[in-house]
This record gives structure tokens, sequence and C-alpha cells, in this order.
């Protein structure tokens, strides 16, 4: 009977540490759900802004150049280029951010 008693004492602190922890993890949990819908939420906006700047970009090329479809062809690939380059930048930051909130 004695070795089972020490079997429920052990399982039985393994419980109650593990619900510790739980409850410990739980304000990291939130705050990463925060961070996370953050960083969401700012590359819906970062991808908005580059939609609405490359398709200004693209208007106004076309409209400037008498629009032939190869110079709107080149404006495209440039303002794609662009876009590329501000996601990246973009997801620099949010990796950035992410890293910031983890370490502290």
């Amino acid at each position: 009977m004695g070795f089972m008693d020490t079997l429920k004492g052990w399982f039985g602190k393994a419980k109650d540490q593990g619900a510790d922890l739980a409850e410990k993890a739980q304000p990291y949990v939130e705050k990463t759900k925060d961070f996370a819908s953050d960083a969401g939420a700012k590359a819906k906006e970062t991808s908005q802004n580059l939609y609405e700047s490359a398709k200004d970009k693209v208007s106004e090329v076309t409209d400037r150049s008498g629009a032939t479809a190869d110079s709107a062809q080149d404006a495209a690939k440039d303002t794609a280029a662009e876009a590329v380059d501000a996601a990246k930048d973009t997801a620099q930051d949010i990796a950035d951010d992410a890293k910031d909130q983890f370490s502290n």
C-alpha cells in the first residue's frame, strides 16, 4: 500500500504543478494573442496601403505616358517590387516586435 500512496502523491504533485504552470502561462498566452491580433491588423493595413499605392501609380503612369502596354507593365513590375520590399520590411518589423515581446 505504501508504494501506491507514493505514486498517488507523485501524480498529485505533478497535477498541481501542471495547473500552476498553466496559470502562470495564461498572461503570456493572452499577450501573444493580442500581439498576433495587432500584427495581423498591421499587415492588413500595410497590404491595403500598398494596394492603393500600386493602383495609384499604375493609373498615374498610364495617364502620363499615353498608356502603352509596355510602360504599364513596367510600372506594374516596379510597383510589385516596391510592394514586395515593403511587405518584407513589414514582416521583419513584425518579427522583431515578436522577438522583443517574447524576450521580455
